[in-house]
């Protein structure tokens, strides 16, 4: 049933095997976690859909502070 498809998936991200992602309306997507390959993600604000920006979408940022960075995750809101 849906419950232990849902609480499989919670301990699937605990271990880091999946990743989990909240949209705006409050829904949890997953992702298979592939550190390979991170990417950002589109999150439209009216219809909630969420989708990946691929590889050829680029950020950057200075890494100037104190601490080991584990993850970065990059949601970018808008409307599609």
């Amino acid at each position: 049933d849906k419950v232990t498809i849902y609480r499989t998936l919670g301990e699937f991200a605990e271990k880091q095997l999946v990743k989990s992602l909240l949209s705006n309306q409050r829904v949890t997507f997953f992702e298979i976690q592939d550190k390979q390959h991170e990417h950002g993600h589109f999150c439209c604000e009216k219809c909630g859909k969420l989708e990946c920006l691929g590889e050829d979408f680029s950020f950057s940022w200075k890494n100037n502070i104190d601490y080991k960075v584990i993850s970065v995750e990059i949601i970018v809101k808008g409307l599609c």
